[in-house]
């Protein structure tokens, strides 16, 4: 039977206290990671007097710790010298959500900005990425393909791919199918961490590039993730190699849209272009020569005038809406690449309607 609230939250702070010891964490914020709640929900058990709800908070330090409700807000453990199960790895339990392999959707970073010559779903470019258990260290690591057409990127998941059960789930050996007959330059291998909220992806191709990825770490008790938004850091392709940051999608399964859907998922709607008062300037601009034109007392001269006027009238239209196609497009460029969760979810309602052979659900 539990006790009451008060000596609930006192036995629940001097154990978050004990596990740290045990665990050999710093600061609470270390702990929450490791939990997998955010810093304020600690901060609140220590403040206010709260106890969390079961899940994630319970959950994830029963997962971690192997204590039970029970033993967390009735007992003091260290009085009782209760240890930690060792043998006990909840972080790979929520690492096995992540594994598998997804396709990666991007756009092509080799032409300078003001200077792309091609539309959207032909700027396209596809990439594989497989997160797995290495059989020797057991620890989990990344393998990417990346700078695919579609055509090479569907030919590769579906030699990754094998029929079990009533879906089809990927190769054990996936990862060196992935490295099979690829061009210098395009694997990349690496790590991923998870923090609070976050996938972190970083990967290698030798010394020539590190992709670094950060995706959205949904609040779900599902057992598979099935891709997400996120941005990505790394160097740009084509004749010189510059600082690149973009924005990336990942999808579990084959995403059979069109490219040019796909594109507009992965630019989150861009560009949003609103005039605003600019375009009012124009028109109002137009409505005084036009008015001028109408007041104009002909003459014997009138030929020569009105084709000044018209000429004159041209060029100052021109200056105006060059100057106002200038300012929407200048205020409507994104200057900090951010994926709210809003477009994250946006994108997960987008891939959710694709199974595991690429049918549309």
């Amino acid at each position: 039977m539990l006790v009451d609230e008060r000596e609930a939250n006192r036995n629940l702070v001097r154990n978050l206290n004990y596990i740290k010891t045990l665990l050999n964490v710093k600061t609470d914020r270390e702990l929450a990671e490791r939990i997998g709640v955010s810093p304020a929900t600690i901060t609140g058990i220590r403040n206010d007097g709260n106890i969390p709800t079961l899940f994630p908070f319970f959950q994830g330090i029963m997962n971690m710790t192997g204590f039970t409700l029970e033993e967390l807000l009735n007992k003091e453990l260290s009085s009782h010298g209760m240890k930690v199960d060792v043998d006990y790895t909840p972080e790979e339990e929520e690492m096995s959500r992540y594994q598998g392999l997804y396709f990666v959707y991007y756009f092509r970073t080799s032409a300078f900005k003001g200077r792309e010559t091609k539309d959207d779903a032909n700027a396209l470019e596809y990439g594989l990425l497989g997160i797995y258990s290495d059989v020797n260290t057991k620890q989990v690591k990344c393998r990417a393909v990346m700078g695919l057409n579609r055509k090479e990127a569907e030919a590769r998941y579906d030699r990754c791919m094998e029929a079990r059960g009533n879906g089809v789930k990927p190769k054990k050996n996936f990862p060196s199918i992935l490295a099979d007959f690829t061009r210098e330059g395009l694997i990349y291998e690496g790590e991923i961490k998870l923090t609070h909220g976050h996938i972190f992806i970083t990967c290698s191709s030798g010394i020539k590039d590190i992709l670094s990825m950060i995706i959205h770490r949904p609040d779900s008790r599902k057992q598979r993730y099935i891709g997400g938004l996120g941005a990505a850091v790394s160097v740009s392709k084509g004749r010189d190699s510059c600082p690149c940051v973009q924005f990336v999608g990942m999808s579990r399964y084959k995403i059979t849209a069109s490219s040019e859907e796909i594109a507009k998922h992965i630019e989150l709607g861009y560009p949003s272009i609103k005039p605003g008062d600019e375009l009012d300037q124009v028109l109002d601009q137009i409505s005084v020569m036009l008015r001028d034109e109408l007041e104009h007392t002909m003459t014997d001269n009138s030929h020569r005038e009105t084709d000044l006027t018209e000429r004159n009238r041209r060029y100052i239209i021109s200056a105006h809406i060059t100057t106002l196609i200038s300012r929407i497009v200048e205020r409507n460029l994104f200057r900090v690449v951010k994926v709210s969760a809003t477009d994250d979810d946006d994108w997960y309602h987008f891939v959710k309607y694709y199974n595991e052979k690429g049918e549309k659900v």
